[in-house]
């Protein structure tokens, strides 16, 4: 065997190692020093051996996230012949720990350079997915933050045009900013471009529906997106019927439709009996829930109406 192969069994072992729950500590803690020795050996200078001990470490709740997040951020970056997917899995998990650490400048980096890297909409997607929590977090709200955010932003938009998570991702950027107007037109445009992924579509039908209600347009005009959404064929995620009850509901009980309401919030609650959002809501409406005290409507607008 060369011994390119026998490192690669050797990560694969690693790989296996970390997500094996029956494996020891003391296991986990001997296949770190194993790498560090290879490392050593090597200068530090192999990326497969810097992502498998980067997995380890990050498996373990007290090691060093610095280091966690320098490994991976090194494979992402690396001149290696490192997998697209694979670098773009280290730099995402490399803004997760750089984001423990609280350096919101380097996790932009790394979201930045996993975005460059993407060749697809659907990566796209996914790494917007990951990212967005943390770059529009409080902890990264800042004028300097929110330019580069805009760069970027506009960077992918060139590069993807008709991807509608990345006009999700300058909606939310438009609604930080408080522009609720340019939040809105941008929600609205990530509902008018194709996508093989239905849930997608219902994703971008609620964001536009909310960022219509916070631009102050009718009930209508937010319950016709709702409608368009509920054209398509989502009904076997529950997930995403979830979210569509509820943003029904939440439309209706803005515009003061309470019965209607609570027939949305009831039907996300057969999906699933204890969904927070659609009980909340029903005790803010002072409908009968079992368990459930009634709650001040206003409460309930600012923590869950998004």
């Amino acid at each position: 065997m060369s011994r390119f192969s026998l490192m690669r069994s050797f990560c694969m072992f690693i790989l296996l190692l970390r997500i094996t729950p029956s494996c020891t500590n003391d296991q986990v803690e001997q296949a770190i020093k194993v790498l560090r020795q290879q490392l050593q050996d090597q200068n530090d200078k192999n990326s497969r051996l810097q992502h498998s001990l980067g997995l380890l470490l990050e498996s373990i709740d007290d090691s060093d996230r610095s280091e966690v997040a320098t490994l991976f951020f090194q494979v992402g970056t690396s001149k290696d012949k490192v997998p697209t997917s694979t670098r773009i899995d280290s730099l995402c998990r490399g803004a997760r720990a750089f984001e423990a650490v609280g350096k919101p400048d380097r996790v932009l980096d790394c979201y930045q350079q996993a975005l460059n890297l993407a060749q697809s909409g659907s990566e796209v997607k996914e790494i917007l997915k990951q990212a967005l929590p943390i770059m529009l977090s409080s902890k990264t709200k800042s004028e300097e933050t929110a330019s580069k955010h805009t760069a970027l932003c506009t960077e992918i938009k060139q590069k993807f045009p008709l991807e509608p998570s990345v006009h999700q991702f300058e909606g939310a950027l438009w609604r930080l900013n408080g522009d609720v107007i340019k939040s809105y037109q941008a929600y609205h445009l990530s509902t008018t471009l194709s996508h093989n992924d239905s849930s997608i579509h219902v994703e971008s039908y609620i964001l536009a529906s909310a960022a219509a209600r916070k631009a102050g347009l009718d009930t209508e005009t937010q319950l016709e997106y709702l409608k368009s959404a509920l054209t398509l064929s989502v009904e076997d995620n529950d997930q995403v019927m979830k979210e569509l009850y509820n943003a029904i509901g939440i439309a209706h009980k803005h515009g003061g439709n309470r019965e209607e309401a609570i027939k949305a919030f009831q039907k996300t609650l057969i999906l699933d009996p204890k969904d927070g959002h659609a009980l909340v809501h029903m005790a803010s409406l002072d409908a009968s829930v079992d368990n459930i005290e009634t709650l001040d409507h206003k409460y309930v607008e600012e923590l869950f109406d998004g």
